[in-house]
């Protein structure tokens, strides 16, 4: 899927936050307060559409769609979401996450975005995997790969290019009092559909195991 070359200019109001690009305007809806460190360098308005934008242009229809709209789903603290966060909090830093809720022209898309805010150190952005996920990010980045590789797998999707994870899911019946919990990850191959099932269970030893259901996943074209 090739990039577009987009040119960013963003004005910021007590409204709503446009970001301009070639052909494409973004709609950022006023997000509320956020933790004054997240603007020390630069507007987090700026950075979390800038983010936006550069997602955006991976897909398709931004070619031809001329606005996407953007709100705020959820924010919050995760800096105790797992050990490597934990430990950055320990030297005065925080992880936050931002999860947003993108039309653009009736296609819709959930992208999770992690600020990483350590002390006498630029803020870091990076993108999480899309959706409901209440996997942390380090969990993300294990699963992941895996996820992907099953999916390739049943729906015999040979080209790596045609694979990418576009949405989760949260199973909030299959939530359990020990701190377990289900997802589905949708992973589109190969214009297939594939929708895996994967566990995640409190670990005895710290932390979250996974276990991602092959068996269970369907298959759809």
């Amino acid at each position: 899927m090739r990039l577009l070359a987009l040119v960013l200019v963003v004005a910021l109001s007590s409204g709503v936050a446009h970001a301009q690009t070639d052909g494409l305007t973004i709609d950022l809806a006023p997000l509320g307060e956020r933790p004054p460190e997240l603007s020390e360098q630069r507007p987090y308005e700026l950075v979390l559409t800038e983010g936006v934008t550069a997602t955006l242009a991976a897909f398709l229809n931004a070619r031809s769609c001329t606005r996407a709209s953007v709100r705020s789903l959820a924010f919050e603290d995760v800096s105790g979401s797992d050990v490597s966060t934990r430990r950055l909090s320990e030297d005065g830093g925080r992880v936050f996450k931002e999860r947003l809720f993108v039309d653009m022209c009736g296609a819709q898309y959930m992208p999770n975005y992690y600020f990483i805010h350590a002390p006498d150190r630029p803020l870091r952005m990076t993108e999480g995997v899309p959706g409901q996920t209440r996997a942390s990010l380090q969990l993300q980045a294990d699963v992941q790969p895996l996820v992907l590789r099953v999916a390739r797998t049943l729906a015999q999707c040979p080209e790596p290019n045609n694979l990418g994870l576009v949405h989760t899911t949260v199973d909030e019946a299959r939530a359990e009092d020990d701190g377990a919990w289900e997802e589905t990850w949708i992973v589109s191959a190969c214009r297939a559909r594939v929708d895996i099932p994967v566990r995640f269970q409190p670990s005895e030893r710290g932390g979250i195991d996974f276990a991602i259901n092959g068996e269970n996943a369907r298959v759809t074209r």
